[in-house]
């Protein structure tokens, strides 16, 4: 069994057209697959249970809930039953078309974690900003902070960073810090309303002389936002809304672009009627309709 398991989440009605993006990860690389019902239906709960009893590369995972639970609850929920030297997970919409896990493997064994996987198309964001977000891999000194989209990280990392910090991937306003924190950030000019998603955690292990590695790969592919919409929520099901910190304008412009891909995969599932491609820049649209013809190849492999 390999020792790298990726833990992939999933939000109610999405595991129809996610799984099969969960499957290219393991059909590609040496990887386990824990896959993690975050309060989905019985029906989804059953179809990934059925997965996990079928085959040893896949793990099945319940989050103990009966509401959607926050992305840095479910990691800390996660972390605590890992037993390998590693801890991994990705966003439920990432797939890959071929291998890409020695790679990242090779960049671990100089750096305590490697990030990955930005969105497809994502625009550049100001480095002016007060809330350190889970887009924002870079702080405003441009100092790599690491994301939340894919990441493998050292146990022994975290752990270290976990006996200075207290907690582990906890989102937390400036004003929840304790006075030694707020200090190590002011002297890095780190001081934010917010920190997202594994931020201070990061952050801690840098301080703790730690290294932190992000690289984008050929292969793997982040729509950004696929669970958010409509086109591919089940009928008659409770569609979430987007919250305020969703509608600024590089939000808007990944909204456009995961709404066409979206709609792409349930025409891919469904036979529905294939989306016009947004109107964005030529080389931005030939990008689109590559990771289309990927899309339709993932599908109908």
């Amino acid at each position: 069994m390999s020792q790298v398991i990726f833990n992939i989440i999933f939000t109610p009605h999405t595991v129809r057209c996610l799984l099969p993006f969960a499957e290219s990860i393991q059909r590609h690389n040496d990887v386990g697959i824990r896959l993690v019902s975050n309060n989905c239906s019985e029906k989804e709960d059953l179809q990934l249970k059925s997965k996990a009893t079928n085959s040893e590369c896949y793990h099945y995972y319940k989050v103990n809930t009966n509401k959607i639970l926050q992305h840095h609850e479910v990691l800390n929920e996660l972390y605590n039953i890992e037993e390998g030297h590693y801890f991994c997970f990705m966003d439920s919409d990432i797939f890959c078309n071929d291998c890409f896990l020695p790679f990242y493997l090779e960049k671990l064994e100089y750096s305590s974690a490697v990030f990955a996987c930005k969105p497809i198309l994502e625009s550049p964001l100001s480095p002016e900003i007060n809330k350190l977000q889970g887009r924002h891999f870079h702080d405003r000194n441009n100092r790599l902070i690491g994301g939340s989209y894919f990441a493998i990280y050292k146990r022994t990392a975290i752990e270290q960073a976990k006996q200075s910090l207290g907690f582990l991937f906890d989102r937390k306003d400036w004003n929840e810090l304790n006075k030694n924190l707020q200090s190590k950030l002011e002297a890095k000019n780190m001081v934010y309303e917010r920190y997202d998603t594994g931020k201070l955690l990061n952050f801690t292990i840098l301080e703790n002389g730690g290294q932190l590695d992000y690289h984008e790969h050929p292969n793997l592919f982040h729509i950004g936002g696929v669970s958010w919409n409509d086109s591919l929520i089940e009928q008659n099901a409770k569609k979430p809304s987007f919250p305020n910190n969703l509608l600024g304008d590089v939000l808007r412009r990944r909204q456009k672009v995961a709404k066409y891909f979206s709609d792409f995969i349930a025409h891919c599932l469904d036979n529905t009627e294939i989306p016009d491609v947004p109107q964005l820049s030529q080389s931005e649209n030939e990008k689109l309709k590559e990771v289309s013809m990927a899309l339709r190849k993932l599908y109908h492999s």
